[in-house]
């Protein structure tokens, strides 16, 4: 995951993190892998998606608020911390670097639907 999701272009690595990082989670059921394989990556956004991703997983998890805190053990930099618990629905709002990421969501043009030549039903 991590050596494909590097290979990438720099601009979209942090969504291929954030659909690595939730099969992992979802595979066993465990944010502690998760947020192990967040911490090592390289660049703030791609650890900020990814600690956003984990947080969402554990929402599927749990269903309580310190259910949900607990497992967003996040050491180190409050961000990375916030992001998973901005996932994880704790807190509704997302540290100021990780909002100025998904703003930039909003900015990337839609790649228009190819046309295969047949008709469409609206």
């Amino acid at each position: 995951g991590k050596a494909m999701c590097s290979t990438g272009t720099p601009r979209y690595q942090p969504w291929c993190y954030v659909g690595f990082v939730k099969n992992v989670v979802d595979r066993n059921a465990s944010a502690s892998d998760g947020l192990s394989f967040c911490g090592v990556l390289r660049g703030e956004f791609n650890k900020l998606k990814c600690f956003q991703a984990v947080g969402e997983e554990i929402s599927a998890i749990r269903n309580d608020s310190a259910g949900r805190r607990a497992l967003c053990n996040v050491p180190g930099d409050e961000d990375y911390l916030e992001a998973c618990l901005y996932g994880a629905g704790v807190i509704s709002t997302a540290p100021m670097t990780l909002a100025r990421l998904n703003a930039l969501v909003n900015e990337i043009p839609k790649k228009a639907s190819v046309s295969n030549g047949a008709s469409r039903v609206p």
